[in-house]
């Protein structure tokens, strides 16, 4: 049975509106920062190298694959079966090794193994059989019978020490020891083998943690007092076991029983301080408060919980979070509230409280041009749907300078996740935002921080890709297909280990020589809003990354692969069946192709590069095209339904007179009084049932309106939240029928 993993919804409560100078001060020296040393330990240079994991579901096997930050070719380093994630690898102290494990079926056998591989070839150095569990003829599988009578062989965690590597196990459902495999870090062969007593109850899962000076190994355990069944598939938690044991004996040290309420101690994801004495973590105590909380690693007492208190009252906020590269400052951000929390790990307070400032909008700005940017983020709920929160995975750069944050939109459990924010640390203000309408589930930073990379699903689809942007302009240069969502660094993996971030990083002895930025593809719809039936040019173009400019023909400082062929693809609300036209060569590195779209609303464009030999480039724009739809007058005019509201701008709760009217397609005007629409309406009987929809996910809400003129129809909403809502009208044809079309959209402000 896969160990139980919590839910990370979260709340994040902050007050403060300002931040310190001495905060900023200290975040702009984030790269003096990677050079100090943390208790007496040398800095320690990681090989720059994404790891992912993917699953080929006829073979059962998993394999391993490593991305050299700004090269487009994976590199498969490890095929395997039963194979724990990346992200749960262990990493040597010295950065030189990093370990990860398995547990596969052989025989009638399950035998858990453990791989060593050196983070600089990324080739394998030994493997190790650590544990296994027989399985009598007949007996229930992991995979079969009922959860209280599947055996199933667990190895719970790796820690690595200068000379010794260290694997926790144990057999799900039993009640016996722990136990503790001790492994020669250069050979990998057995050394010992300790025996942890959990005190007669069945443990779940256990974290191994050692010391910063290999001394001393803390083993962490949450039991069952009540283990799951099929009748009771959550079980009942016991209290969390703690024991430190000397090394190289083995000998325990410090043993205790942590009594603290279900999800309260960072047992799973916590992360220790750099000095080794804390474990801390954030966590959701319930659906309305976060904390930070902290467990004494020496003695295992339960440390400081430190409440985020929020400004305003929600049912939920997700939140994000990063550690400074010393290891000595927590932020954490609620990105719905744009609030952030900065704590200060070592004294165990809060720091300071700051306000994300997000951009306002231009004064200029046109009625005309704010509908149709309103039109252009009505897909984010729908393209954002499949992960409902982000917990984690900010990123800092390297000097301090900028947050990297998993943009969101909407407000508690309404919110869904809305590309990637770029926040000033010196302003505290959204100072860009990238792949818009996205929906990533995570993002990594390069340590140079050159290259960002942020795993989502792809565009109407059920595959996962990771999408590589360039930090200095914020472009996508290429995508990845890779299948899954569990993505890490070895950086991360030794941040996560030992608390603090590696000294830098380089690139691996295998990473390909060409190291010339990618060429980023762009795309773009002109007209951008047209009518039903009317065409539109699409155009992709491959451009600098740091310019932006058009690719030349002979540019030598840009790494451009020509693709086979360019695919631009249009859905209507994330449609699964796209309407799709090959782009023809318009020059050299750019492509172009007409389409004519049928129905009313926004249509999302993605642009594929694709490469025969290679992996392909991607571009992506939420509600590229609007598309408006048109009525036929007696006249033989075309008009449209123009939508105005007041205020001009409506506020959530706040009761709103919304109007429409037919106007000529052309020139503006009303609908003169000799007019009606051919296909019946208006008529002076006919009133229009208006629908409003926050996303397709957000529910509707309704109206009857009344005519108060020729082709002019009034009504009151009051809109139950802020966000885009999408404007749908019931119009009657002359049949007698009643068909919806949907006609615009407008913005709703906060109250």
């Amino acid at each position: 049975m896969t160990r139980r993993v919590r839910s990370l919804v979260a709340v994040v409560l902050i007050l403060s509106l300002v931040a310190g100078l001495g905060i900023v001060a200290a975040m702009a020296a984030g790269n003096r920062e990677r050079e100090e040393t943390v208790a007496g330990v040398e800095p320690v240079t990681v090989p720059d190298t994404l790891l992912f994991s993917t699953y080929d579901q006829q073979t059962g096997r998993s394999s391993l694959a490593a991305l050299v930050p700004g090269h487009r070719l994976p590199q498969p380093i490890l095929e395997t079966a039963g194979f724990y994630p990346p992200t749960d690898a262990a990493i040597s102290p010295d950065g030189n090794q990093f370990v990860v494990r398995q547990v596969e079926e052989i025989g009638g056998r399950q035998v858990g193994t453990v791989i060593a591989l050196a983070t600089d070839t990324l080739e394998t150095q030994w493997r190790a059989q650590v544990m296994e569990l027989a399985t009598p003829a007949g007996a229930m599988t992991p995979n079969s019978g009922p959860i209280d009578e599947r055996p199933q062989l667990m190895l719970d965690s790796v820690a690595a020490t200068a000379d010794r590597v260290y694997v926790a196990g144990h057999v799900w459902q039993a009640a016996d020891p722990i136990t503790i495999t001790v492994l020669d870090r250069v050979t990998g062969a057995e050394v010992a083998r300790w025996a942890v007593d959990t005190g007669g109850r069945a443990p779940g899962f256990a974290r191994l943690l050692a010391s910063p000076d290999g001394a001393s190994l803390v083993v962490l355990a949450s039991t069952w007092d009540t283990l799951p069944s099929d009748q009771d598939p959550d079980g009942e938690e016991g209290p969390i076991l703690y024991a430190r044991l000397r090394l190289p004996q083995g000998t325990v040290e410090a043993r205790t029983v942590v009594e603290a309420q279900p999800g309260t101690v960072p047992l799973w994801d916590g992360r220790p301080t750099p000095d080794g004495r804390w474990l801390y973590g954030v966590v959701n105590q319930s659906a309305r408060r976060v904390s930070v909380n902290f467990l004494d690693l020496t003695s295992g007492a339960i440390g400081p919980s430190l409440d985020l208190a929020s400004s305003e009252q929600a049912d939920y906020f997700p939140y994000e979070h990063v550690v400074s590269p010393d290891g000595r400052r927590l932020y954490v951000l609620a990105p719905t509230t744009g609030e952030l929390a900065i704590i200060d790990l070592e004294r165990q307070r809060i720091e300071r409280r700051v306000a994300i400032e997000r951009e306002a909008e231009p004064a200029d700005t046109s009625r005309l041009e704010r509908l149709l940017t309103a039109l252009r983020g009505l897909l984010v709920r729908e393209a954002a749907a499949k992960f409902s929160f982000a917990s984690g995975g900010m990123q800092l750069s390297p000097d301090g300078s900028r947050l990297y944050a998993i943009g969101f939109q909407g407000e508690g459990y309404q919110a869904t996740v809305n590309g990637i924010w770029v926040i000033d640390t010196a302003s505290w203000r959204i100072a860009g935002h990238w792949l818009p309408g996205t929906s990533p589930g995570g993002i990594y930073l390069s340590q140079d921080g050159r290259y960002l990379y942020a795993p989502r699903w792809r565009t109407n689809s059920s595959q996962i890709e990771l999408g590589v942007l360039d930090t200095a302009t914020g472009v996508e240069v290429f995508t990845v297909p890779i299948g899954t969502p569990d993505v890490t660094t070895l950086a991360e993996i030794y941040r996560r280990t030992f608390g603090r971030a590696p000294a830098s990083g380089t690139l691996p002895s295998s990473a390909p020589a060409d190291v010339r930025p990618i060429a980023a593809l762009t795309a773009s719809a002109d007209p951008a809003s047209v009518f039903v039936g009317h065409p539109t040019t699409i155009e992709a173009r491959f451009v600098d990354p740091v310019t932006g400019g058009l690719l030349r023909q002979g540019q030598g400082g840009v790494r451009y692969d020509p693709p086979d062929r360019v695919i631009a693809a249009l859905a209507y609300r994330g449609s699964d069946n796209p309407v799709t036209v090959e782009l023809e060569p318009a020059g050299y590195a750019r492509y172009r192709g007409q389409v004519a779209l049928a129905k009313a609303g926004p249509w999302t464009l993605t642009v594929v590069a694709e490469r025969d030999d290679s992996f392909d480039s991607r571009a992506y724009r939420t509600a590229a095209v609007t598309v408006l739809p048109t009525f036929d007058g007696t006249d033989g005019r075309a008009y449209v339904l123009r939508i105005t509201t007041d205020p001009e701008q409506p506020v959530a709760h706040q009761r709103t007179l919304f109007r429409l009217a037919f106007v000529d397609a052309e020139t503006g005007k009303p609908l003169p009084a000799e007019v009606t629409i051919a296909d019946g309406s208006p008529s002076g009987v006919f009133t229009p049932l208006v629908s409003f929809y926050l996303g397709v996910d957000g529910g509707a809400t309704t109206g009857r309106f009344e005519p108060v003129g020729h082709g002019v129809y009034e009504g009151h909403v009051t809109f139950w939240e802020a966000g885009t809502w999408w404007v749908e009208v019931s119009m009657r044809h002359a049949d007698g029928s009643v068909v919806p079309v949907m006609v615009g959209a407008i913005g709703v402000g906060k109250q």
